[in-house]
């Protein structure tokens, strides 16, 4: 079952590649402002931003009181990886933010 698993993986990664590589025109950067492609952006950024916002709300943050905003040591508990899992996530998300608006139009 395992192997199965494995290989439907293997398969789909292939499959999702090889159609990517042919369907690059869609990706291509815009040599002028393409306002179809910008809106999408902006309006799909702003619906993921708010749902994100929204779930972390209710799913994570609910239970737990409201504070000011204050700095932990947390040495003892999550040995500063929490830090570089934020820092890595904002640099991931600022590239890929970057790519779109560079989909969007050329600066």
């Amino acid at each position: 079952m395992i192997l199965k698993t494995k290989a439907f993986i293997v398969f789909f990664i292939l499959s999702a590649t090889t159609f990517n590589a042919q369907n690059n025109s869609f990706l291509k950067k815009s040599d002028t402002l393409n306002t179809k492609r910008r809106n999408a952006v902006i309006i799909s950024e702003s619906v993921l931003t708010v749902g994100t916002l929204f779930a972390l709300n209710e799913l994570w943050y609910k239970d737990y009181p409201r504070t000011s905003f204050q700095f932990k040591n947390d040495n003892n508990d999550w040995k500063q990886m929490d830090k570089a899992g934020h820092l890595m996530t904002s640099y991931y998300i600022g590239k890929v933010g970057m790519e779109v608006l560079d989909w969007c139009w050329c600066f």
